[in-house]
């Protein structure tokens, strides 16, 4: 066996349809790992995709277990899924991460006959030190489409001066830790925006140096991103030109109002607040997920439950995910929750991203979906009061996943 076969260790899982039309299909996921300089790197390759578009991108603190958000939010786009770990004592660490990442994409181009793999755009995401990932990106911005970056430092723009035209987005806890972080926002959140930078950034209520609801933004960000900056067509084996993005085709959301059940939010050219310092956002579908994201102590939760009841969103908590994952073909029943005594509903409007879903205006305050495509999906409840006050729940993750069951690796 020669080196590069020892070093493309291939894994195959197979998977089998559940039957949806009286008929039982297969399909295929495939996962490969590369270890070159003390880096272990693995993708995860989603079956029945003729042709990859993008790479999603963990280089620390994360463990490859699909079906999750992230790997069916990579099956929706057309995406494939790198994780990256290593000895996180040693030094250097970006740059090794880089050089392994890029010794590994031309193998697992090869070994699983997808020449556009060596070459596709990728997504840094990640929690704390999975920020890192950003930094792994920095020296590659031909490269890198968007980035989604949680409860890590907000990017320093006079040392990403190549990156000043790719969206990136950063969250972060409103309780002060002791990573000290929230001072970023005026020392590097500010410059950044005031110079033209795209930086998009949600501050969670509540929570301090956890995870908690970010990923519903994130799902919601690099879905739009995906959109704005990606060709129609990939054409296997040459470089992917990427469309550059400039502040004015996006959306600003106002700061001052972050704090509220209803932010304010508005097109580049209708925003009458100071847009050097407002949040930047790629577009509206994404600006409506922001607004629902920033709600804090609203009086109103979104609900969502299987028609079965066999998965549930549950009860939101600030410090916690929300999100549901359930297999396509089922029927969702969205609704809210809130207290009578206190607050009084004229009307209840679901939505996905900036699709509106369905309305309702009186009780039960439920709507069923019908049978939600797969993905993950930002979804939300704008509602009204008797006095015709606006207000947003926080949003919820509903991934969609095909139905499927590990049989056995090979």
């Amino acid at each position: 066996m020669n080196l590069m076969s020892t070093l493309s260790i291939f894994f195959a899982f197979s998977f089998v349809l559940l039957p949806l039309n009286a008929q039982e299909s297969t399909m295929e996921d495939r996962l490969f790992e590369h270890e070159t300089n003390g880096v272990k790197v693995q993708i995860f390759l989603p079956g029945e995709i003729e042709t990859y578009r993008g790479l999603l991108l963990h280089v620390a603190n994360y463990r490859m277990n699909p079906p999750n958000r992230w790997s069916e939010l990579a099956r929706e786009l057309d995406f494939g899924h790198v994780v990256m770990s290593m000895n996180m004592s040693r030094n250097n660490r970006p740059r090794i991460l880089r050089e392994a990442l890029i010794a590994s994409l031309p193998v697992f181009a090869e070994t699983a006959g997808h020449p556009e793999i060596a070459h596709l755009p990728l997504v840094p995401l990640g929690h704390s030190a999975g920020g890192m990932g950003m930094n792994v990106m920095a020296n590659l911005p031909d490269r890198m489409l968007t980035s989604a970056i949680d409860c890590s430092w907000v990017g320093n723009s006079e040392q990403l001066a190549d990156l000043k035209h790719i969206p990136l987005l950063f969250t972060l806890g409103a309780i002060p830790d002791g990573f000290n972080m929230i001072p970023a926002i005026e020392e590097r959140f500010e410059p950044a925006r005031a110079d033209g930078f795209l930086y998009g950034l949600g501050f969670e209520w509540d929570k301090a140096h956890t995870f908690a609801n970010a990923g519903t933004l994130f799902a919601q960000w690099i879905k739009s991103v995906a959109v704005l900056r990606l060709p129609e067509e990939i054409v296997p084996g040459e470089a992917i030109p990427l469309v550059h993005m400039n502040e004015e085709q996006g959306w600003l959301g106002d700061r001052d109002t972050w704090d509220t059940t209803f932010a304010t939010i508005a097109p580049w050219d209708e925003y009458t607040g100071d847009k050097s310092s407002a949040v930047w956002l790629p577009d509206r579908a994404t600006a409506y997920v922001w607004r629902a994201y920033q709600t804090r102590t609203s009086p109103v939760h979104l609900t969502a439950t299987t028609a079965d009841g066999q998965a549930s969103l549950g009860e939101f908590r600030p410090r916690r995910e929300f999100q549901l994952m359930a297999d396509i073909g089922r029927d969702i029943t969205l609704g809210v929750s809130f207290d009578p005594e206190t607050t009084t509903l004229k009307r209840v409007i679901f939505y996905q991203g900036d699709q509106r879903l369905g309305e309702v205006t009186e009780a039960p305050w439920q709507w069923t979906w019908s049978a939600p495509p797969q993905g993950a999906h930002a979804v939300f409840a704008r509602y009204e009061t008797a006095d015709e006050t606006p207000g947003s729940t926080n949003p919820g993750l509903l991934i969609l996943r095909k139905p499927a069951e590990i049989i056995s690796p090979k």
